[in-house]
């Protein structure tokens, strides 16, 4: 049903190394089982059955990946025709796999409509400095115990049908400004549907010790080659840029579109702040789902 595929970050710190293995636990425990694809990594950090490594892709000289190549080698190595584009470590559980089976079931019945459609989210940001003990029948419950939702501007992954309707720029993947240009393509291109209310992916929080020369400093002053090689491509990313953008959306009961989702997040966004109001006031960005988890 799903090929997942990602990027290592430089495993230099047990850190990350630690977030690499509790996301590709995660994965290896959804069902149906995805297929997964690994662009580069030390290879005893990602040599793990059911996972393929790719050593060798087009990258940059700091080993960082291009978007364009990746995807094309993805494509042609996917065994699904479902693509997920995602950082290394995020952290999938249970509820995802069953957000995306609802909406295959309602692509089927849409045809004509969600011919072809992409899916994003919302993360659940917290920190976690321990492996996962898979084997506890809690975990996916105890994760969420702690932490915030983290806003519409963090892009952590892409779902879409294959094979892509645009051409893909070469930016260079693990740097700024590639998630919304892409994201902004698959909005013309295709129906791209927020599931942040049917599945909560969790984050864990980390520094960017990993990105050198000031690639946070801000435009005009960072050095690092792989944010100038980005920032040099001319692309325009009007809106819509951002999953709060969108104007598709699976709830826990249905999928909404235009002013029906709209309408339906501003309601939420009320309800929750009522039902919730410590939580919300202590939450740094709106919320309008996940109330589930945010009982006081």
């Amino acid at each position: 049903m799903l090929t997942i595929v990602t990027t290592p970050r430089p495993l230099r710190s047990g850190k990350f190394r630690m977030d690499l293995y509790n996301a590709v636990g995660s994965w290896l425990r959804l069902k149906p089982t995805p297929q997964i694809l690994v662009f580069g990594g030390e290879v005893p950090s990602v040599a793990r059955e059911g996972v393929t490594h790719i050593p060798e892709f087009p990258q940059n000289a700091q080993g960082l990946p291009y978007l364009d190549g990746c995807l094309s080698i993805a494509q042609e190595m996917a065994e699904n025709g479902l693509l997920m584009l995602t950082s290394d470590h995020l952290i999938l559980r249970s509820d995802f796999m069953v957000a995306l089976k609802r909406l295959a079931a309602i692509h089927g019945s849409l045809e004509g409509v969600l011919d072809t459609f992409a899916a994003v989210g919302q993360r659940w940001d917290r920190f976690i400095d321990m492996p996962i003990d898979f084997d506890d029948l809690y975990w996916e419950t105890e994760i969420l115990q702690h932490g915030e939702p983290r806003g519409g501007s963090a892009k952590d992954y892409f779902i879409f049908s294959t094979p892509l309707p645009f051409e893909v720029k070469n930016f260079v993947l693990g740097r700024r400004r590639w998630d919304s240009w892409f994201l902004h393509q698959l909005c013309i291109s295709m129906p791209v549907v927020d599931i942040s209310c049917a599945a909560i992916p969790v984050h864990p929080v980390h520094g960017y010790g990993h990105v050198p020369l000031g690639e946070k400093a801000g435009d005009g002053l960072t050095t690092d080659p792989g944010t100038l090689h980005n920032m040099a491509i001319e692309v325009d990313t009007p809106t819509p840029n951002r999953i709060d953008d969108l104007t598709w959306g699976l709830t826990c009961e249905q999928l909404l579109s235009g002013d029906d989702w709209h309408r339906w997040k501003n309601h939420n966004l009320v309800q929750n702040k009522h039902k919730y109001p410590q939580r919300a006031r202590k939450m740094k960005r709106p919320l309008y789902c996940w109330d589930i988890i945010l009982e006081e």
